[in-house]
């Protein structure tokens, strides 16, 4: 009697340690299977992590790319303009530079002094009715000295000029027109520079909205990993 009670009482102490056994190996299974998610979430955060680099240094990248070809694209404009106007001074308005125009003097000569750095000899004399008469010849050889169209151009009209008043009238209409000219290219080129910066700040402004957005999904990632790590650990401890 007693022999069965022991054969029972080691039957019911091997199903206890073989149930022990079975939950042992289910809770190691199960707590592996924890383990290998918890990896699995830490590597994907840190993918992701990476990937918002990535993005960001893209980012950063093409920002600089276009500040850069935005600086050229300036240099060029600029560059360009100068050379169109420093062509323009020393060809088509040279006859307007701050040159000595000097006609050889003759009897009943006066001097007219135009500005600090231009004097304009030309031999003239007084009329009862306060007018002056001039030279047609040597102010048409003057202007001969430069060979470019438009005084080629001035000279051949002037030629023909039956007055001084139409001459003079030519003379300052064609200033005027060049002067003109000029201030609607430099007023083009102020609202080219203007249109050009407006972009520029609108990429620069679109360019910090996408990198502070990307900033932001970093900084949640970072926590998240965090709060997962800090999570599994304390389970681990309680476990």
């Amino acid at each position: 009697m007693k022999r069965n009670e022991d054969l029972l009482n080691i039957d019911i102490t091997n199903f206890q340690s073989s149930r022990f056994d079975m939950f042992s190996s289910i809770m190691t299974q199960e707590l592996q299977n924890e383990i290998d998610h918890m990896i699995a979430e830490q590597k994907n955060y840190q993918n992701e992590i990476l990937q918002l680099k990535k993005e960001r240094d893209f980012l950063f990248q093409l920002l600089d790319k276009r500040q850069k070809e935005e600086c050229k694209k300036m240099k060029k404009i600029k560059s360009k303009k100068e050379n169109q106007i420093q062509s323009r001074k020393n060809k088509n308005f040279s006859f307007f530079n701050q040159v000595q125009i000097s006609i050889q003097p003759k009897p009943n000569q006066n001097n007219i002094e135009l500005d600090k750095n231009l004097i304009c000899q030309i031999t003239s004399k007084k009329e009862k009715k306060g007018r002056f008469t001039f030279s047609k010849d040597s102010m048409i050889q003057e202007i001969r000295k430069y060979q470019n169209p438009i005084f080629i151009r001035a000279a051949s009209i002037l030629e023909r000029s039956k007055n001084g008043d139409s001459m003079v009238t030519f003379l300052v209409n064609t200033t005027g027109n060049a002067l003109d000219s000029l201030d609607e290219e430099i007023s083009s080129l102020k609202d080219e520079i203007t249109k050009l910066k407006r972009k520029k700040r609108k990429i620069m402004f679109g360019s910090i909205e996408t990198l502070t957005k990307a900033q932001t999904e970093e900084i949640k990632l970072r926590s998240a990993l965090a709060n997962s790590t800090k999570f599994y650990e304390n389970m681990f401890d309680n476990f």
